[in-house]
Order: structure tokens, then sequence, then C-alpha cells
């Protein structure tokens, strides 16, 4: 009978810990690019991210370091285990909005996003410091 108690005990317990990949922190400082390549001949627009988690959300500043000051966007998404879905928006409403869809592997950060409003699409690419 123990046995059988023992061994109920672990099985439920192996969905706990399989689920720790679910709460992975993404939290602090990306820094790479959103790579346009759709339509031709596409550019690279350099962003830096400073991403703060709570629970699944993911919100924080982001800044695209050309010129001074840098132009102000936050971040606004979610992250599930290594899945991403994340929205870049500007302060400035005439910049436009990146819809990012993507993956976590460690300190690299990486997918495609869209160009509200536009036809643009491509790939992004960060890494964490």
């Amino acid at each position: 009978m123990r046995t059988v108690l023992k061994l109920l005990i672990i099985l439920a317990c192996i969905p706990l810990f399989a689920g720790c990949e679910l709460f992975m922190s993404i939290s602090g400082s990306w820094s790479g690019s959103v790579d346009v390549t759709d339509p031709p001949p596409g550019g690279s627009i350099p962003f830096n991210l400073t991403i703060n988690q709570s629970g699944f959300n993911i919100t924080g500043p982001a800044s695209i370091p050309l010129g001074s000051p840098p132009l102000a966007y936050t971040v606004n998404g979610t992250v599930s285990g290594t899945n991403i879905m994340f929205t870049l928006i500007p302060e400035n409403p005439a910049l436009p909005i990146f819809h990012l869809t993507g993956s976590v592997n460690g300190n690299t950060m990486s997918g495609t996003f869209t160009v509200e409003g536009y036809v643009d699409t491509g790939v992004f690419n960060f890494t964490k410091s």
C-alpha cells in the first residue's frame, strides 16, 4: 500500500517539474535587429529592448538607436515556454508598429515579424546581454 501511495505522489509531482520551462525568465537587456526580407531590397533596423517579465506577460522600453535621441518604442506581449509574441509600439504615432512572433533559446530570440499597415515582413534576431 505504501509503495502505491509513493508512486501516486511521484506521478502527481511530474507535471509540476515538466512545466518549469513555462516560467523561464527572459527579463533583461536584449539587442539585435529586425531584417526586412519582403519587399526587396529590404534592410536592417537595429533595436535595443529591456524586457520585464511578470508571469507570461512581457513589457518594457525599446529603442531604435539611430539618431539622438533614439526612437522610443514600448514592448508589450507574452511568453509561454520558448514561444514569444510581442508588439513594438512607437511613442511617435507616425512610426510603424512591429508584430513579432518567434522563440527564445537561452540568450537568443528569433522569429518573424510584420509591420502594421505595410506589406513589409521579415525576420528578427536578438541576443541577451
